[in-house]
């Protein structure tokens, strides 16, 4: 149904809409402001689920990115005693 909505000739056409709308000064301000708005609901989401994960499951979470790291390591061992 939506296939080839935002081809670049599109893309190009909104692009120009907002230019002719805001003009060139005050895009790149809109452009902060969206990113600075994204970046705080992105720390905001972090924090609220960092809040909800009980510290067990954290502390789980760590022995695993520990365990990865060991086996990674040992298998990185096997295959350069194989190639000496």
């Amino acid at each position: 149904m939506f296939t080839g909505l935002m081809s670049p000739t599109h893309v190009i056409m909104i692009l120009a809409l907002f230019l002719l709308l805001f003009g060139a000064k005050r895009l790149p301000e809109m452009g902060r402001g969206l990113g600075s708005g994204l970046r705080e609901f992105k720390t905001g989401i972090t924090e609220q689920v960092e809040s909800v994960r009980p510290d067990a499951e954290l502390k789980g979470a760590d022995r695993t990115d520990a365990a990865a790291t060991d086996a990674v390591q040992a298998a990185a061992l096997q295959a350069s005693s194989r190639s000496d």
